[in-house]
């Protein structure tokens, strides 16, 4: 009679474990789904302040006229320059990462499947881990342009205003 209870336990355990297996790799291809989708719309929302940096950056220098002006006009106008040409670049660097995210998560699915094949098992969902470079990139970007746009608003009123 004992064994048959063990018998039993196992058999639960076995089909408790396949279930929690299933429920598993559910949940890990939603997480991989979501992760992609948040790549997607995270590098969506950074071209799409990038492009209204870059259209403000081209606005200013186009606009931008030589007569002379004080040192903190000319100061704050080179700042806000040098500050939107940083978040351009850094936002630029930002917006590839969704093109090198799915390039390493790709891998790393073939490296699954691979070992999938020769293990006998089932293919894994994989999720690829973000650079620390665009990370820095995605932070200086934000700063860069908050900063840049700060300063340009100082520039703005220390032309109009004539505060020398």
């Amino acid at each position: 009679m004992n064994d048959k209870n063990t018998t039993d336990y196992s058999e639960e355990n076995e089909l408790a474990s396949e279930e929690q297996k299933a429920v598993f790799r559910e949940a890990t291809k939603t997480l991989a789904e979501m992760a992609v989708q948040l790549t997607q719309k995270r590098c969506a929302w950074i071209r799409h302040l990038l492009l209204m940096i870059v259209t403000l950056f081209g606005i200013l220098i186009s606009l931008h006229t030589s007569t002379k002006s004080s040192h903190a006009i000319q100061w704050s106008f080179a700042l806000a320059v040098v500050l939107l040409l940083l978040s351009i670049l850094a936002g630029s660097i930002s917006a590839y990462s969704e093109i090198k995210y799915q390039s390493q998560a790709r891998k790393m699915y073939l490296e699954s499947a691979l070992k999938a094949v020769h293990d006998g098992g089932k293919i894994g969902h994989t999720i690829a881990p973000t650079s620390r470079l665009i990370v820095i990139c995605e932070i200086i970007f934000y700063i860069g342009m908050i900063c840049g746009v700060l300063t340009l608003t100082l520039y703005a009123l220390l032309v109009n205003f004539n505060w020398n």
